[in-house]
């Protein structure tokens, strides 16, 4: 069921490249942090949340040719924390929260990469999912400023 008029904005997207490019993922601060999980569609990695923030929680993670960890700091990683790829990808990075009584809230952040020799290249700005119950959302979730979501739910990226 609709609910009003939806208005569409075209957003250019940008080609980011280098031997290094450090993302930040902002996400507000909706329950517990539990997880971050960073992956290619292949293989994940989890990282396991040690702080405690207050109204916003920030990911760093890195990607280098053939590359991607987080790097930033309050997760402690489980196993090799570290996820190789070959070419080009599709790269996630989700955080999960754990609210009152169990139920979950994660934000997604996927983005297109590819690598070229020593460079490293990707496709800005990255499609962000905000979903409950789940770690993938789908088209359900799909990110949209200034949508109806749970109180708290924000969102802020960067890249360098």
């Amino acid at each position: 069921m609709p609910r009003g008029d939806i208005v569409a904005e075209l957003q250019p997207l940008d080609v980011r490249s280098g031997e290094r490019l450090r993302v930040r993922f902002e996400t507000g601060v909706v329950g517990t942090p539990s997880t971050v999980r960073v992956g290619d569609g292949n293989d994940a990695v989890t990282y396991d949340v040690t702080g405690t923030p207050d109204d916003t929680f920030a990911v760093e993670w890195t990607l280098t040719p053939g590359r991607v960890r987080v790097t930033g700091d309050g997760v402690d990683k489980r196993g090799l924390g570290v996820v190789d790829f070959d070419g080009s990808a599709e790269v996630f990075v989700a955080v999960t929260y754990v609210q009152e009584g169990g139920a979950t809230v994660t934000y997604r952040q996927e983005v297109a990469v590819e690598e070229r020799g020593d460079t490293v290249r990707l496709v800005w700005p990255p499609e962000v999912e905000v979903c409950r119950l789940t770690p993938d959302c789908s088209y359900e979730g799909m990110w949209v400023d200034g949508g109806d979501y749970l109180s708290g739910v924000a969102v802020n990226q960067s890249v360098s």
